[in-house]
């Protein structure tokens, strides 16, 4: 169950156009890489992933 202030603070990351993925807050405009191979981008509560061109998954890229 979701805590008073954890869900005020989740309200407030909704109102300023923040996103949740996996779980995780993040801010509008945030851009971050949950895998060698994938980059996210978090615009206006939506997130949005694309793979990396430059990676092949399961070949070591870190």
């Amino acid at each position: 169950m979701e805590s008073r202030s954890g869900l005020a603070f989740l309200v407030f990351l909704a109102e300023a156009g923040g996103c949740t993925f996996e779980g995780l807050p993040r801010k509008n405009g945030e851009t971050w890489r949950p895998d060698a191979c994938t980059s996210c981008y978090c615009e206006q509560g939506r997130v949005e992933c694309s793979q990396l061109g430059s990676c092949t998954p399961g070949r070591g890229n870190f």
